[in-house]
């Protein structure tokens, strides 16, 4: 069972790099830099998982989530 409704935990927000869409970010230091693990960027931004999706979207032509969301709801 788990602790959060599927709306609370779509709410919770993601951090993302704002030039390759990454999630797989990295803390540096506890203050404030985070960096991107695939492209190591230093741009992080901060948003709700379905408007990061939709900007994966636009940049990719594809929607990273949709089988995967698919295959949680059945």
């Amino acid at each position: 069972m788990s602790l959060y409704s599927q709306e609370e935990y779509n709410n919770e927000p993601v951090h993302y790099c704002v030039n390759c869409l990454s999630l797989n970010i990295k803390e540096i230091n506890k203050s404030t830099l985070h960096a991107c693990l695939e492209c190591g960027n230093i741009k992080i931004e901060e948003t709700s998982i379905d408007n990061w999706n939709e900007l994966y979207n636009k940049q990719y032509g594809r929607y990273f989530l949709s089988e995967e969301r698919k295959i949680l709801e059945e």
